[in-house]
Parts: C-alpha cells; structure tokens; sequence
C-alpha cells in the first residue's frame, strides 16, 4: 500500500513539475493594428522568459519578444509557446485613418493642363490613388496632373487605403 502511495505521489509530482504553465493564461492585446504601427502583446499570468513568439504570416506582421510590426493589411495570428503549450491570438492589420487634403483650382479652360496636389495627415508608403468622374471631360494620371478635354464639372478623388478626399 505504501508503494502505491509513494508512487501515484511521484505521479502527481511529475505531472504538476511537467505542467507548470497556468491554466488560465492568454495573450493579451488589441485584435486590431493599424497598418505601419506595432503593438506589445503580452503572455498573462505567465512571468517567465522563455516564451517562443511567432505569427501566422510575417508578410503581414513580425513579431520579437512579444511585439508585433504591420507591415501589410490582412489577418494573421499570433502565437506564444511555452513548454508543450502554444496559446494563440487572432489580430487584424488594418488601412489607417488618413485625413486627405486635396488643392488646386477650381475651374480650367479646355487643353489646359495643371497638377492638383494632395496632403495626407500622416506619411504612408502607399501611392495616392487619383480618379476623375469623368474621364472624357477631365483626364487624370497617377500624379494628379490633370488635362481639361472639354467643358462640364468634374469631381477629382484623391484616395489612400480606402480613406479618400473629393475636390
């Protein structure tokens, strides 16, 4: 009986050193980051360092010791792994919330050309996207020079990561 004893013991022992990892511990941290920035992720009710961090797709987002980089928009997860253990966090990289600002003039004569500029409330590595309602009165490229073909009223869009701004 004694034998028994000392050995479910030495079981629960073995089982409780083998599963130290708390029952209740998560990732915490936004389920969103905007496009370009980074965010601190943290493994809770968890206070050691050997703590494995990975992502689903580091085209998306990188991540080092528990912080994560967007580099592109999409959806990734985050993993943490400890032990025999990985816990999982599903984040979205999101476009940024850009004010865009859109001057030029007002009005133009026919064959004239001109370039409207475009200022954007925060600096991104994406391309302004420009457009014209119509095209036949009004020929834009992708540098907001701008080629009046015939008269009527036109609206010129300026666009970044689906924020945009209507001249």
């Amino acid at each position: 009986m004694k034998k028994i004893f000392v050995t479910i013991l030495m079981l629960f022992v073995i089982l409780g050193v083998y599963s130290c990892v708390p029952k209740d511990v998560f990732i915490s941290g936004s389920d969103e980051i905007e496009l370009g920035s980074s965010a601190l992720y943290k493994l809770e009710n968890y206070d050691k360092d050997d703590i494995i961090w990975s992502t689903s797709n580091n085209d998306i987002a990188t991540i080092v010791n528990g912080m994560v980089v967007a580099e592109r928009i999409g959806d990734l997860k985050v993993f943490a792994k400890v032990k025999n253990k990985t816990f999982e966090k599903d984040i979205k990289v999101i476009a940024p919330t850009i004010q865009l600002s859109i001057t030029g003039k007002n009005y133009l004569y026919v064959e004239e050309t001109y370039t409207y500029q475009c200022s954007l409330s925060q600096n991104v590595d994406e391309k302004i996207v420009w457009s014209s309602s119509d095209s036949n009165t009004l020929e834009i490229d992708e540098f907001g020079n701008v080629t009046a073909k015939k008269e009527g009223i036109v609206e010129i869009t300026a666009s970044v990561y689906h924020n945009k701004s209507v001249f």
